[in-house]
This record gives C-alpha cells, structure tokens and sequence, in this order.
C-alpha cells in the first residue's frame, strides 16, 4: 500500500455530488479543458462534460470513473472517519461469524469439442 501522508489532499468529500465536485476542481487546478480531458480519456465528445457538470443528465459510472480518474492522474484511498463512526458505532452489531467449514474445491471438467 502507498503511504498517503506526504501526498497533497486535491479534494474531500463523503457524497457523490461531492466526488463529481472534487473531480472538476482537479480538472480546473490542473488547466484541462474538457475537450483535452476526453480526448486524454478516450471518451465520447461531450460524454464528461455531462457528467462532470452537476445536471445530473449522466451519471458516473464504472467506465467514466476509469476515464476521469486515469485522465486526470490521480486515485481514490479510503481513509477513516472517527466523528462520523462514532455517530454510527451504536446502530452496529457485529456480524455473525459462521464457523469455518473444509470444503472440498469444485473440479470442473474440461468440455472436449
């Protein structure tokens, strides 16, 4: 795993709007225009801008995550929240853990044209 410590926080957020928000700061940080951005990305003309723009006409989904995230070179870490888990540590309840079984692996065996 990558040691984020010393790396420059771009952008926060905990919401989707905010992630979509987050992204078009990076883009306008780093001077992109959204015709480079998709043309870097690989992507439809005018694909990003929609889904960048905050219209809610195109969602961010797995692919355009992968062109925005690639095109404009940064990644994703997950980092802990303590104030908002503390909110919530009282609605949890540790999950049942079921008792380890010895299965035997499934063989398949190959087809013979």
């Amino acid at each position: 795993m990558h040691d984020v410590s010393a790396t420059p926080i771009l952008a926060e957020f905990t919401d989707y709007d905010g992630f979509r928000r987050g992204l078009s700061a990076v883009r306008e940080q780093r001077d992109i225009s959204l015709e480079r951005l998709e043309e870097i990305a690989g992507a439809p003309k005018g694909y990003l801008g929609k889904v960048l723009s905050g219209t809610h006409s195109r969602h961010m989904g797995v692919q355009s995550l992968a062109w925005l995230i690639g095109a404009l070179g940064v990644k994703c870490v997950i980092v802990d929240d303590p104030q908002a888990y503390a909110r919530l540590k009282s609605r949890m309840t540790p999950r049942k853990r079921m008792a380890a079984t010895k299965r035997q692996p499934r063989i398949r065996e190959k087809r013979v044209p």
